[in-house]
């Protein structure tokens, strides 16, 4: 549980006393315990093997485009003809952000009209 004076130094049952007097004690006869987690002192490290998202140039979020491996794809949700629909990262043609998000246009008209062909079946 994390709680707001972590930075005080002051453990919960200082706390306690200190804002409700003798609520300490009643918790010790009804076996209460509190457990303080601390924070993670260092950050976590970005996996390997994920997909972080794209940043433009004035480091703002370039949505439904992310990047692996110095290529840009997209997270897309196509239907095959049963009506199926599984979500894919579909790699998108391009090395510049321009060309990427033209071509995250022209996915999306393909699948608003119904011409996107499905990359790969469902896994059921």
């Amino acid at each position: 549980m994390r709680l707001p004076f972590r930075h005080t130094g002051y453990t919960v049952n200082q706390v306690l006393d200190l804002l409700i007097p003798g609520f300490v004690l009643t918790l010790a006869t009804h076996r209460v315990t509190f457990t303080v987690t601390p924070a993670s002192a260092t950050p976590r490290k970005p996996r390997p093997d994920s997909y972080p998202k794209v940043l433009d140039s004035r480091k703002r979020r370039v949505r439904g485009r992310w990047k692996r491996n110095d290529a840009f794809y997209a997270n897309f949700t196509v239907a095959d003809d049963l009506g199926r629909k599984s979500r894919q990262m579909v790699r998108l043609t391009g090395a510049t952000l321009d060309e990427v998000k033209a071509d995250y246009a022209r996915l999306l008209t393909e699948r608003a009209d119904d011409r996107l062909r499905l990359l790969a079946l469902p896994r059921r």
